[in-house]
């Protein structure tokens, strides 16, 4: 059976704006930190797999208090799955090698489906809670993730 994709705009407080913003941060510093990491390696002649680049990074936050309060789901989808595929675009020569992300540009994050819930007009995120969305899901099924941009 297909996947069917809803993209609803969400009316978040300034709290949770705040919130997505800075899961943005952490999903960019996720991935821009394991990027370095991987491109250091490169130049010792190491190529290291996602998930080593991603043992690496979780050694390294701990230096840094503000990854505490952060949602670690964030973290492990930018390194396992955003810098993963384009690693393998870079080796399989469909894409040049990967490039560090920026601020303000593209910025999202993408958490799973572990504890979202869906009741009405409203989405439940980790760790934010309850969160208003302009519209109701047109359709029912099971969330597989959710990404917000």
């Amino acid at each position: 059976m297909p996947f069917k994709t809803h993209k609803i705009a969400l009316i978040p407080n300034n709290k949770q704006y705040n919130w997505f913003t800075q899961q943005c941060g952490y999903a960019r510093f996720a991935y821009n930190y394991a990027l370095a990491d991987f491109k250091s390696g490169l130049e010792n002649d190491e190529f290291l797999s996602t998930s080593k680049l991603n043992e690496r990074f979780n050694v390294a936050k701990k230096t840094y208090a503000w990854t505490k309060t952060q949602d670690q789901v964030v973290a492990n989808k930018s390194i396992f799955v955003n810098l993963s595929a384009a690693i393998a675009n870079w080796v399989s020569k469909r894409a040049k090698f990967p490039m560090f992300k920026k601020r303000g540009k593209k910025d999202s994050f993408t958490t799973n489906n572990q504890s979202v819930q869906v009741e009405g007009k409203r989405i439940k995120l980790p760790k934010i809670g309850w969160v208003k969305m302009f519209q109701a899901l047109r359709w029912t099924g099971k969330i597989m993730k959710v990404t917000i941009i």
